[in-house]
C-alpha cells in the first residue's frame, strides 16, 4: 500500500507472519528514514519517521560584469556579494521565494531571472550591466545676428552654434569620464570665452556649460 498524507500520524494494516518494508519521501526533503522497517508482523507495531531535512538549492551567479548583487528570501545564505566577483553561488531552502538585484557604480544592472518563486531545484543567473551615459551642454549668449562659434569637447564632436541659437548639447558620454569644452573656431568680429566647461561627469548630464561672446575690439 502507498499512503499520501500530511497527517502526522496513520496506520496499515497487515497480516500476522507478513514481513512490511516501510519506506518514506516528502517533496522538498530529503535524509527521511523509517525506524525498524522491515516488520514481521505478530503484533501491532509502531515505525517513527526521522532524519527529514529541507533540502537547500544552489543559485549559481554569473557576473562578468563584476556587479555588486544582493539576494533577499526568507532562507537565501550568502546575502550579499560586494567583492563584485565574476561567479559565486547562493543558496535558498526548499520552496522559498528568492529575489536578486545587482548595483555598479556609474552602470544600470540586471540579473535574469531576477526572481525566483518556490525554488526547486539548483538555478543558474545571470548578471549584465551597462555604463550610463550623459551629455555636456550649455548656453551661448551675446553670439552677433548671423554669426556662428564653433566648440569641442575634448578636442573632438564640433558643435556649430549659429544665432538665434543659444544652447548646445555634446554626445553623450560615458559616466565618470572627464569633458573639456573649448571654442575651436571664433565668431568674425568676437571673442568667445567658456566658463564650467570641464570636469567629469557624475550621474548627470551637465548642462551649466556657458560660453559668452562679446565685440572684439582694436586699438587704431
Amino acid at each position: 500500500n502507498t499512503v499520501t498524507t500530511n497527517a502526522g500520524s496513520y496506520s496499515l494494516s497487515a497480516k500476522y507472519g507478513d514481513v512490511v518494508t516501510l519506506t518514506v519521501s516528502k517533496t522538498g526533503y530529503s535524509g527521511c528514514v523509517i525506524a525498524a522497517s522491515p516488520i514481521t508482523v505478530s503484533s501491532d507495531a509502531t515505525a517513527n519517521v526521522s532524519g527529514c531535512t529541507l533540502n537547500t538549492y544552489t543559485i549559481a551567479v554569473t557576473n562578468t560584469a563584476g556587479a555588486a548583487v544582493t539576494i533577499t528570501g526568507s532562507t537565501a545564505t550568502n546575502a550579499t556579494n560586494p567583492n563584485s566577483a565574476t561567479s559565486f553561488n547562493f543558496s535558498a531552502k526548499h520552496g522559498d521565494n528568492v529575489s536578486l538585484s545587482a548595483t555598479k557604480t556609474g552602470n544600470t544592472c540586471s540579473v535574469t531571472p531576477s526572481t525566483i518563486s518556490a525554488i526547486a531545484a539548483n538555478t543558474s543567473v545571470t548578471v549584465s550591466c551597462s555604463t550610463n551615459t550623459f551629455t555636456v551642454g550649455g548656453t551661448v549668449s551675446g553670439l552677433g545676428s548671423g554669426k556662428s562659434v564653433v566648440l569641442q569637447n575634448n578636442g573632438a564632436n564640433s558643435q556649430t552654434v549659429t544665432n538665434p541659437a543659444t544652447s548646445f548639447s555634446f554626445p553623450a558620454q560615458n559616466d565618470g569620464t572627464t569633458y573639456n569644452v573649448s571654442v575651436l573656431t571664433q565668431p568674425v568680429g568676437q571673442t568667445c570665452l567658456v566658463t564650467n566647461g570641464s570636469g567629469t561627469l557624475a550621474g548627470a548630464n551637465v548642462t551649466n556649460v556657458s560660453v559668452t561672446c562679446t565685440d572684439t575690439t582694436y586699438t587704431v
